[in-house]
């Protein structure tokens, strides 16, 4: 005779079975669509996390791609600033040689302190350089090659046409700002140490 397990984890023969009454079969049909339901509720509430997450992760990853790219700039971008700070550094480099501001870019490379490729922007274009009295400009036309428009790429600074002063690349940051104020303090510092009491 063979022996099954009930619910009880116990052996009975089917000789020990009671018959079953339709009440009990109804009850037993209840409870295992009541089992079935609940399993497919978890299935659903499951699916349901699962699509959230998938879509969070999707807005997330935008998210930061999208920080990605305005942290990291193109190589066009990253070469054109490159060619600006060393434009602002020939130019320093010129008033201190001329004890005057150039006049125009060309003067950089007709008096070598730069070559023709040393003042091209990342795509083969020329910058430009203006000086108005006050003000030092370093302007790239950027990827559409002309100037004035929203993509220039441009470097301006305050200084002398006479008497240079080091840049400080304030696009870098707090540190080059940081670096300006204790400057200018020890800069203080030493004027009143030089003052007689």
């Amino acid at each position: 005779m063979p022996r099954i397990l009930d619910d009880y984890d116990h052996d009975i023969s089917n000789d020990e079975l009671p018959p079953e009454t339709p009440e009990e079969l109804e009850q037993r049909e209840q409870e295992r669509t009541r089992r079935a339901q609940r399993a497919n509720r978890r299935a659903v509430i499951a699916l349901v996390i699962l699509g959230v997450m998938s879509i969070a992760w999707r807005f997330f990853s935008r998210e930061l791609d999208a920080r990605e790219a305005e942290v990291v700039p193109t190589p066009e971008v990253a070469a054109t600033n490159e060619t600006l700070w060393q434009v602002h550094l020939e130019v320093n480099r010129y008033i201190r040689i001329y004890s005057r501001a150039p006049e125009a870019i060309e003067d950089l490379v007709r008096t070598g302190l730069m070559g023709d490729a040393d003042v091209r922007d990342g795509w083969g274009a020329g910058v430009d350089y203006r000086f108005d009295g006050e003000r030092h400009t370093i302007c790239s036309a950027g990827p559409d090659h002309r100037h004035g428009t929203r993509d220039d790429i441009c470097d301006s600074y305050l200084g002398a046409s006479t008497h240079p002063t080091e840049p400080i690349r304030m696009h870098d940051g707090v540190d080059d700002a940081e670096r300006l104020l204790d400057a200018l303090e020890g800069a203080e510092a030493a004027d009143t140490a030089q003052v007689p009491k």
